[in-house]
């Protein structure tokens, strides 16, 4: 059991329990014995799981070299790869340890992964600000300080930068830049040999399942199979199509939503405004000053300068707003009350791509849960040459599978080469010094410290408030169970 815990812990954080003999001898000792000095030996521990409606594989592999004077241990790689419902396999594009994190925290995992036998460590007085640093790590508190961290390192970066502008380095560019493009081009090269192996496995997987039709005994199980193959990639088709959909409502509506506070203020102005007289419908500056220059108002009367008509007319110059201000206004209230609607239509929209997503994909996994029970029907079949060829699917199955995962790692490197190659080519070309470039990058540098201070600050509040929450909780419940007239307070550290 231990062997089993320490697995996980090993693959995903690369840590061990306390009950854990040997952290520095992962490789089995006979293997280390009958391989020849200097030769590595291998060890890994692979775990495939999901989180969401995403799988996972994750897979650590660390050395070992027997040498004349002892066993030498290599440092640990680990590899994460993730798949959607289409099955192809991608590497992340952030660190590998961030997405575990996101997941499950490294600060977590002792509160999953732990030793039956000593959970009582798990309870100690002296556990009570670990305990304390994991739930505000499951409430989700921790990432603003990764927020922080992360800031300090984008303004060590932008500091490095302003300190490099306009240094001699176009050559050390132009040979980065030349490298990575050789890599793409030899990446383009394997991708397309892996096409073609894809395609020629896909040719003979048709095969193979024509001859399991001919075959008697398993035409009904291999039709069931075939009409569930075809739901399976009609469904992956209908589910990439929705989360299309959904990534376009979003991102040409999803701003609506988040302009309810101004849209709100805007009425609020308008109706203040109106109140006091400041924005008159139908009353214009324009129209009141034709009035007085034609010294007559609209009921008939004659307005003579100096008269009391006429300064009592005149006053509604100063009371009538703007042409345009008051036409502007109108204008805005119009495009205010169809921002709200559309917010409204994409609140419901997106609610209900939602929810087609969700039946969509609960959908998909009965169409696979039935294709698996029908494969391993087949593969127990009692006729031998019906086992053999399924057998014989399961191998091609597996080495799409290895294909694709290999496919989508590359085509997730040849971006990052690309990336590379854009921003070392932005290198080249930016490589004189001016004034308005260092301008540019100390006027971020002061927007990322007044970001981090802005964080600092909202990490305090926060911690606070839980603090009282907790605080309050703990008090009702000791209520509950103790009629002593004593008041639980906790303190900074959670004590």
């Amino acid at each position: 059991k231990t062997s089993i815990t320490n697995g996980f812990t090993w693959v995903l954080y690369e840590k061990f329990s306390a009950a854990f003999a040997a952290e520095d001898q992962l490789v089995n000792k006979r293997a280390i014995a009958e391989t020849p000095l200097r030769d590595p030996v291998e060890c890994f521990v692979e775990i495939h799981f999901e989180h969401g409606t995403i799988r996972y594989r994750a897979r650590r592999t660390c050395r070992a070299y027997a040498t004349e004077s002892g066993v030498e241990t290599g440092d640990s790689l680990l590899n994460l790869q993730y798949a959607r419902e289409d099955g192809r396999w991608l590497l992340p594009r952030e660190p590998q340890d961030d997405v575990i994190a996101r997941i499950l925290p490294e600060s977590l995992h002792r509160y999953f992964f732990f030793d039956g036998e000593r959970i009582e460590k798990l309870m100690r007085d002296d556990k009570r600000s670990e305990i304390a640093d994991a739930t505000k790590a499951l409430l989700g508190i921790n990432a603003i300080g990764g927020g922080v961290r992360h800031l300090k390192e984008v303004r060590k970066s932008l500091e490095n930068h302003l300190k490099g502008i306009g240094n001699p380095e176009t050559k050390k560019f132009l040979k980065q830049k030349q490298e990575r493009e050789g890599k793409v081009e030899n990446l383009e090269k394997r991708n397309q040999r892996i096409e073609a192996d894809l395609k020629h496995f896909g040719e003979k997987k048709h095969d193979l399942n024509r001859q399991l039709l001919e075959l008697q005994g398993a035409e009904n199980l291999q039709l069931q199979r075939t009409t569930l193959e075809r739901q399976h990639d009609d469904m992956v088709k209908r589910i990439q199509q929705t989360r299309a959909g959904l990534a376009e409502a979003i991102a040409s509506k999803g701003y609506t939503v988040l302009l309810g506070d101004l849209t709100q203020s805007f009425r609020g102005w308008l109706g203040e405004r109106q109140e006091t007289g400041e924005l008159r419908r139908g009353i214009q500056r324009s129209f009141v000053e034709q009035l007085l220059k034609q010294e007559r108002c609209i009921c008939g009367a004659e307005l003579h300068p100096g008269s009391p008509g006429f300064e009592n007319v005149q006053k509604w110059t100063e009371k009538a707003a703007i042409a345009d201000i008051e036409e502007t206004a109108i204008r805005l209230s119009s495009q205010v009350d169809d921002i709200d609607s559309q917010a409204q239509e994409f609140c419901q929209t997106s609610q209900d791509e939602h929810q087609a997503l969700i039946q969509l994909i609960e959908e998909l996994s009965s169409v696979k849960d039935g294709l698996d029970s029908v494969k391993e029907q087949l593969r127990s079949f009692p006729d031998q040459d019906i086992q053999n060829l399924q057998q014989q699917l399961d191998d091609l199955e597996l080495r799409s599978s290895e294909l694709n995962q290999e496919l989508g790692a590359n085509q997730q490197q040849r971006l990052n080469l690309q990336r590379e190659i854009s921003q070392l080519g932005k290198q080249v070309d930016q490589q004189q010094m001016n004034e308005r470039k260092q301008l540019l990058a100390q006027r971020r540098i002061a927007k990322v410290v007044e970001a981090i201070e802005r964080l600092q600050r909202i990490q305090e509040n926060f911690e606070q408030r839980f603090r009282q929450s907790l605080e309050e909780r703990i008090q009702a419940l000791f209520r509950q169970i103790s009629f002593t007239p004593y008041i639980p307070i906790l303190n900074e550290n959670y004590e």
